[in-house]
């Protein structure tokens, strides 16, 4: 079950657990690609804005190391995150899912902000369009 909230990076719940590993981290011969989702036996993931939930933890810093840490976080349960250090597999794979989605919503908006419009195109344009 995956839950898209507003916008862009707004809210985002993803639920990830041990058969997880083989069915979408693998990137070889034996993943089996099965998407179904056990959310009774998952660890919840929430993408959001920055929180101040004292009963989350943001685990993005610990994941990359980038200026997206700024803007938005990973938040997991306190009972999660023990569950996510106890298993070192399940950490490394929700560790490399995470790095790679986080790196993929990094290369998106780093492209929509080269082609956005600047301050300065707009007042060079109005500079030489002065009718308008």
């Amino acid at each position: 079950m995956v839950e898209i909230c507003i916008s862009i990076i707004y809210c985002f719940v993803d639920y990830k657990n041990k058969a997880d590993i083989a069915n979408m981290y693998l990137k070889d011969k034996d993943n089996q690609e099965n998407l179904n989702i056990d959310e009774e036996n998952s660890v919840v993931l929430t993408l959001s804005r920055i929180s101040n939930d004292k009963k989350q933890i943001n685990i993005l810093p610990r994941i990359i190391q980038s200026d997206l840490c700024n803007d938005m976080g990973v938040y997991v349960s306190l009972e999660h995150w023990e569950i996510l250090e106890r298993d070192e597999k399940l950490y490394n794979a929700v560790k490399q899912y995470l790095g790679e989605f986080c790196n993929a919503i990094k290369e998106e908006l780093d492209r929509t902000e080269s082609i956005r419009l600047k301050e300065k195109d707009v007042l060079e344009h109005l500079k030489q369009n002065k009718q308008v």
